[in-house]
């Protein structure tokens, strides 16, 4: 995830996504972590892009996440509210 957040702040977004992506698989092995993190850096990579509607989604499946988590895995609804205005 971190190297991800790297590439994406030099703007190498095809980068960036490809470890967020990894992420996500990796997020989903365990379950002591929250996936919706990697998504919620996905969906920010695709708006990045110019992609909206592949950031929404993405976005929507962050907030699905953290919901049905109910907060747990490090997560909180400080979360689901940075997930709710990145979809804004």
């Amino acid at each position: 995830n971190k190297l991800g957040e790297i590439y994406a702040h030099f703007g190498d977004f095809d980068r960036a996504a490809i470890y967020y992506t990894q992420s996500a698989e990796i997020y989903l092995q365990y379950n002591n972590m929250s996936r919706s993190i990697p998504l919620n850096n996905l969906g920010k990579v695709a708006r990045d892009k110019g992609e909206a509607e592949k950031a929404a989604e993405y976005f929507r499946q962050a907030i699905e996440i953290v919901r049905s988590e109910k907060y747990r895995f490090g997560t909180s609804k400080y979360d689901e509210a940075t997930y709710l205005n990145n979809l804004g």
